[in-house]
This record gives C-alpha cells, structure tokens and sequence, in this order.
C-alpha cells in the first residue's frame, strides 16, 4: 500500500524518472546543436586584440563567420565621454573582482589586460584579453576576446 503523504509509489517514481531521462537526452542533444563548436570569440573582428602572453592563432575566417551569424548583438563597448586611462584603470578593476578570473599581465601604455578563468564544472581554462583604445572622436572603446585551451570549443 502507498504512503499516504506521497501520491503514488516506487514503480510510478521509477517510470516518471526514466521518462524524464529520456526526454533530456534528445533536448540535449538539441541545445548542443544549436549553439556553434567555437573556441575563439572576439568583439572586433576585423581587428581582434592579440594576446602576448599566450600562443593563439589568428581568428580563422571559419569562426569569423559563425560567430557574426550566432552573436550578432557581440560588440565592442564604446564610452563616448570617458578618458582612455579611466576606462582602462575601470577594466583592470573589473578583471581582478571576477570570480576564477587571474590577470597575468597590464600593459597601460598598450590599453590591454590579459588573463585567464577557469571554469567551475570542468575547470577549463580560457584566456582571454581586453584592450582599451581611443576613439577618433574622442571617448574610449573596449574590445575583448577569449579562447579555449580545449580543443574546438568548450561550450
């Protein structure tokens, strides 16, 4: 007889549990598909901050692609009004509260702070670099790029 303060019993749990399983699968696999295998991303394309304290290759016009198809709305952080120095001064400070995130390396006079982060579940590690530039006009911009140590991607 089942307990009366829950409905049902083990056999009724045992098929809800294995159903559930079963539709997590083919949902995963769905997500998984929908979502490029990409292992460097950068929000200037054209022209991608370089890391110097890593070994990377340039951004292939492979993963130029998939990721204006797939992130569209990737772009460089433009501060109209702001000093090139207060901006960078801002990313280093931003860089070193992130939780799992190292700075390996500050170069003021280059505009650019480089890293690494480690993620929680799998502990892969992903290098990443901001650079800071001057706008023509005036203000700042804020460029980043980051990739996987892992193989194509770790997404």
């Amino acid at each position: 007889m089942p307990s009366p303060a829950v409905p049902g019993n083990a056999k009724t749990g045992a098929v809800v549990a294995a159903i559930s399983r079963l539709l997590s699968c083919p949902l995963g696999w769905l997500l998984g598909t929908m979502s490029p295998i990409i292992n460097d991303v950068a929000t200037d394309l054209e022209n991608p901050p370089v890391f110097t304290t890593v070994q990377a290759a340039d951004l292939t016009p492979a993963f130029k692609t998939l990721i204006q198809g797939h992130y569209p709305d990737l772009q460089p952080q433009v501060f109209d009004s702001k000093e090139v120095s207060t901006v960078f001064e801002g990313a280093v400070r931003v860089a070193r509260a992130m939780r799992r995130w190292t700075v390996v390396k500050e170069d003021a006079e280059a505009g650019t702070v480089e890293g690494y982060c480690v993620t929680q579940l799998m502990r892969f590690k992903d290098d990443w670099v901001v650079r800071v530039s001057e706008l023509r006009g005036g203000g700042a911009v804020v460029d980043m790029r980051s990739r996987s140590r892992m193989g194509k991607g770790d997404g």
